[in-house]
């Protein structure tokens, strides 16, 4: 495969920060992480995942846009799991590094 095949299959997929929470998430995200602490390992499970999903769900994002994809690129192609910062906005995300 040629490495311009290999960047032509990396942006198949698209990839774009999602952005910050909005003011209204991180409230209730800090309300969430309350109520976490405060409850007995069982109740607290159900609370985690809400917490979860609430950070994943692009609805309670602002939306940057910054297409990840040219991180992806420009870094190694070996298979390990990196932490970036987009370059916009500040959002910090996780990617696995595709190999070729």
């Amino acid at each position: 495969m040629t490495k311009k095949e290999c960047i032509e299959r990396i942006r198949a997929i698209e990839r774009k920060c999602r952005g910050p929470l909005t003011e209204d998430a991180l409230q209730m995200a800090a309300e969430l992480q309350q109520q976490i602490a405060t409850a007995s390992d069982q109740e607290a499970e159900p609370l985690k995942r809400k917490l979860l999903r609430l950070r994943a769900e692009s609805r309670y994002r602002r939306g940057c846009g910054y297409d990840f994809n040219k991180t992806i690129v420009e870094n190694p192609w070996d298979g390990k799991t990196r932490q970036v910062k987009c370059p916009q906005c500040g959002v910090v995300t996780t990617y696995t590094a595709p190999v070729f």
